[in-house]
């Protein structure tokens, strides 16, 4: 597991938060892609949540993988 990296350089809680309800095509070309699943959806380098806390809020069944301590701590 990676020790050290400058989380802030790839996460911007604040902007996540005010565009936590917006739609963009992201958002809708992933929910089409979970849709399709046909099982438990694996997100390698999940960071700090802002793909997989949202599609596991929405009921999707699935595992995030992050190799980075402090974006792990931030996920949780």
């Amino acid at each position: 597991m990676l020790k050290s990296i400058n989380v802030s350089a790839f996460a911007d809680p604040e902007l996540d938060e005010l565009v936590s309800g917006v739609p963009n095509l992201e958002n809708s070309i992933l929910l089409d892609l979970c849709a399709k699943a046909a099982g438990p959806i694996l997100e390698i380098g999940s960071g700090y949540g802002r793909i997989t806390i949202p599609l596991a809020e929405r009921g999707f069944e699935l595992v995030g993988v992050e190799l980075c301590g402090p974006s792990v701590v931030a996920a949780r």
